[in-house]
């Protein structure tokens, strides 16, 4: 079903001329955890579908595309918020920011831009239990 609905929204952009898909994802798309691999991986592939959608868009005039990235959004049920996390209102200034700038991938908070960068290309914990 997404994939049709996918096929559609992509059919109309390319008949539009321009447009744009936001997609909420997570930073847990970029490094997968042991602790939530069913949420990253979801999200991961979800990135890896928007990637393929922009890169078939790709010509003159083409829509683009915005992948929000967000880090833990604040609330009230966590016992300890994560480092970094921000609050929707925060996210909301972000996306608009980010949208009103053309950035294929948004950050919120962007320092996170940054430190996922390093986090991507150091190793897993090997063997660790």
């Amino acid at each position: 079903m997404a994939r049709r609905a996918l096929a559609q929204v992509r059919r109309l952009l390319v008949e539009q001329g321009s447009g744009r898909i936001l997609v909420i994802s997570s930073v847990a798309a970029v490094r997968v955890r042991r602790a939530k691999y069913l949420y990253g991986g979801a999200k991961a592939g979800l990135d890896g579908l928007c990637v393929g959608l922009a890169d078939s868009l790709r010509a003159p005039a083409s829509p683009c595309r915005s992948c929000g990235r967000p880090r833990a959004i604040q609330d009230d049920h966590r016992a300890k918020e994560p480092p970094f996390a921000t609050g929707v209102d925060e996210v909301a200034e972000d996306v608009m920011k980010g949208l009103a700038e053309r950035s294929p991938i948004i950050w919120s908070p962007p320092i996170l831009r940054y430190a996922f960068f390093v986090l991507r290309h150091l190793p897993a914990r090997c063997g660790a239990r």
